[in-house]
């Protein structure tokens, strides 16, 4: 389906993602992209993961405000849309064609409380280079914006 279908949603917090998380949980649950659920889970869960798995990296300054335009229309607006994986982690984030959902989102839990508890300093982002908790934490809520706006709960 095209991805004009998808819906407007705006997280402002990570518990706000967890409530909209659990009401997923036990949701009837169908998307309007190309991506299933737990695919999207799946996807999701990842980008949480490589934030929390890959080596801590400062960046260069000049790359840092090289990307301010891009960064902030994420930060502020959102993500845009159908824009490719970015190379370094493509392989990571692309999810299989079957995924089980509840596992996915079990993961995806997980990969969250462990980005909330991480302590040591954060890897740069492979477009946006070097950033900040906040920042990574609003790039995270962005993304799953974007990603989450495709999946349509049916009311019983």
């Amino acid at each position: 389906m095209p991805s004009s279908s998808r819906r407007s949603l705006r997280l402002a917090t990570f518990d706000e993602l967890r409530a909209y998380l659990a009401r997923l949980a036990d949701a009837d649950a169908g998307t309007t992209g190309a991506w299933g659920v737990g695919q999207i889970l799946y996807h999701l869960a990842g980008a949480f993961e490589a934030t929390c798995d890959s080596p801590a990296s400062h960046g260069s300054r000049r790359r840092r405000l090289s990307k301010l335009p891009q960064r902030l229309f994420v930060l502020l607006v959102g993500f845009p849309r159908n824009v490719p994986i970015p190379a370094p982690i493509a392989e990571r984030l692309r999810p299989p064609a079957e995924v089980d959902e509840a596992e996915q989102l079990a993961r995806l839990g997980r990969a969250i409380d462990a980005f909330e508890a991480k302590a040591a300093a954060f890897p740069a982002h492979p477009v946006f280079g070097p950033l900040t908790r906040k920042e990574w934490r609003r790039v995270h809520l962005r993304h799953c914006e974007l990603h989450l706006g495709h999946i349509e709960i049916r009311e019983p």
